[in-house]
């Protein structure tokens, strides 16, 4: 689930990166950052002539991590006094009518501008704003704009030649002829950062690197390391019989899940190895009987975690980038989403919780379906305490995968359900 390309973008991403698709869109980006200050954010305000371009500008942003938010009400209202005929929400739809009076060009934008809510404006007026008859006096009435409102890139697409475009450009505007390439610029400038600081918890892994020289290459004694580190898992035990299987599942606490205890089988679900939700002594006894008969000699017993938001973390080497973390949804459709995020290892926790936020499941972690919201602060520290002692330990470990991690409601943590631990 983690090639070595998608290794690759999550090191820039993690170092504050852009990665360019093309040439062009790298020499559109140059451009942007030479004639333009940053964005102070990702919002956009998209002005045109045609409602239809606006469309296609919003679809754009929205493709390269633009937000077009709606304007105010205020602001919509201002904009329909100075144009009756205007699409106010955003984008925004001036018409040709606003160049009827060239004054309210200049009004227009200047509402946008003025909004808080905005932290960039887009303007296509395609060879209205180039034409001889226009462009000397638009130029002249715009010119003052990019002054005013110095902290905001302003992009205008038109169509013009060299003499009227460097005009546009004096005062204080990029300029760009097709709309696609100026809402993807500015996307790119949005989304540059500064290289982010990476401030790391300091841990003193003793107990766990014990645990870790004593694994021997179970799922349970893998969880011994994790819980040695201080990570939480379900309270379980190892039972050979099924008699002891009821013992431990009462001790826990019913319900338990059920799994076949082997250091060679590593996808116990498989192969009919796992059973959850088991809420009486009779289920457990059947469960582990049925798999100590067929597959195993001995059962792993754990209390079941709540249901919650699951996450799957893997930790690796990558053959030219060192040790990874990988950071995606989890559960059984894992490898069929392959929703996930990679980053080098060791990994912050403000580091992880972006990358959580960069995965297109994100929503799953804001409460869906009866779920409860998760506790990303805690999924976040549990991930730095895991890469940290995973990069320590690089000589020793080949991979870490917890699939799943159930990620409980704020402030009651995460819990790790299940663990394949290999030693180098």
């Amino acid at each position: 689930m983690s090639g070595s390309d998608l290794v690759f973008s999550g090191m820039l991403e993690q170092y504050g990166a852009v990665r360019m698709p093309h040439t062009e869109a790298m020499v559109d980006a140059a451009y942007l950052l030479q004639q333009a200050p940053r964005p102070a954010g990702n919002r956009v305000g998209l002005v045109s002539i045609s409602g239809a371009v606006g469309v296609q500008m919003a679809d754009t942003a929205a493709q390269v991590g633009l937000d077009v938010p709606a304007l105010p009400s205020d602001a919509q209202a201002a904009l329909k006094a100075i144009n009756p005929y205007a699409a106010t929400r955003n984008p925004i739809d001036v018409t040709a009518q606003a160049f009827n009076n060239l004054n309210l060009v200049r009004d227009n934008l200047d509402v946008v501008l003025r909004q808080d809510g905005l932290d960039a404006l887009i303007a296509f007026f395609t060879v209205t704003a180039g034409s001889k008859s226009i462009a000397p006096r638009l130029s002249q009435i715009l010119s003052p704009l990019p002054q005013q409102y110095p902290d905001k890139p302003m992009l205008l697409c038109i169509v013009a030649d060299q003499a009227t475009v460097a005009q546009y450009e004096a005062a204080g505007f990029a300029v760009f002829e097709d709309q696609h390439r100026a809402v993807s610029a500015l996307g790119v400038l949005a989304r540059l950062r500064p290289t982010p600081a990476m401030p790391l918890a300091m841990a003193d892994f003793s107990a766990a690197t014990k645990a870790l020289r004593r694994h021997d290459g179970t799922e349970y004694s893998g969880k011994q390391v994790l819980a040695a580190l201080g990570i939480p898992v379900p309270a379980g035990g190892v039972a050979t019989d099924s008699g002891r299987a009821v013992g431990i599942a009462l001790e826990v606490g019913l319900p338990v899940a059920v799994k076949i205890h082997s250091a060679t089988i590593l996808h116990k679900s498989d192969i009919g190895g796992v059973m959850l939700n088991l809420a009486t002594p009779d289920a457990v006894a059947t469960a582990a009987s049925a798999m100590l008969d067929r597959l195993s000699d001995a059962v792993l017993v754990e209390k079941m975690a709540p249901a919650a938001a699951e996450v799957i973390l893997g930790f690796q080497h990558d053959a030219e980038l060192g040790p990874i973390t990988m950071i995606g949804l989890g559960g059984v459709q894992a490898e069929i989403y392959q929703d996930v995020a990679c980053r080098l290892a060791p990994v912050s926790a403000a580091e992880a919780q972006r990358a959580l936020h960069s995965l297109r499941g994100r929503r799953m972690f804001e409460g869906f379906r009866g779920l409860p919201a998760a506790d990303l602060p805690a999924l976040a520290a549990m991930i730095e305490r895991l890469s940290l002692f995973f990069a320590a330990h690089a000589d020793e470990i080949e991979s870490l995968e917890i699939n799943p991690v159930r990620v409980l409601a704020p402030g009651q943590g995460a819990i790790a359900c299940d663990a394949v631990l290999l030693n180098r």
